[in-house]
């Protein structure tokens, strides 16, 4: 089990930002962001993602005891990072995302964001982190790279957009 995230405040290129659990009141703007059409294009839920599903989504990692953490830029949820720890033989590791506002994206919010709530998940026994990208996402699959990860194996048709399958590319980074 994982201690509770302690809120942190992080400097970056684009100003200051507050990383903390989810609370209720975040949950309208978590919405706004996966119903972006930049953001909804590259993750799983297809937009329109109802409010239920964001509402339902907080419930069971707050039942789980699942951190997600959002990312607070001049007073604004503007990102979050979603975690799934593993158990047992694989309590070690973790499955996760992300999701932030094109109107912070290219600003370094995302990376310092990211960096910072892995150290704190090494210092807390993960080891191992695991994700999937959109193959056509070229912009997340260089922000992955930079970030250290690698990139596993090739899922064929494993995501649908509209009516057209996309492959999906697994992705792993040891802490």
């Amino acid at each position: 089990m994982l201690k509770k995230f302690i809120p942190k405040r992080i400097e970056t290129l684009g100003g200051e930002i507050l990383l903390r659990e989810a609370q209720k009141k975040d949950l309208k703007a978590l919405n706004r962001i996966v119903n972006e059409p930049e953001v909804n294009k590259f993750i799983c839920f297809q937009a329109p993602v109802r409010m239920e599903t964001t509402s339902g989504h907080y419930l069971e990692k707050k039942r789980a005891g699942e951190p997600w953490i959002v990312v607070i830029f001049q007073g604004k949820v503007v990102g979050s990072i979603d975690l799934k720890p593993k158990s047992g033989r694989e309590s070690h590791v973790s499955d996760f995302g992300v999701a932030f506002s094109k109107e912070v994206h290219g600003k370094g919010i995302a990376e310092a964001s990211v960096r910072c709530f892995f150290a704190w998940l090494a210092r807390n026994g993960i080891k191992k982190i695991v994700s999937s990208v959109i193959s056509d996402n070229e912009r997340a699959r260089a922000f992955y790279k930079k970030l250290g990860f690698g990139e596993l194996c090739l899922l064929s048709r494993n995501c649908k957009r509209g009516k057209r399958y996309l492959d999906t590319i697994v992705i792993e980074k040891f802490l």
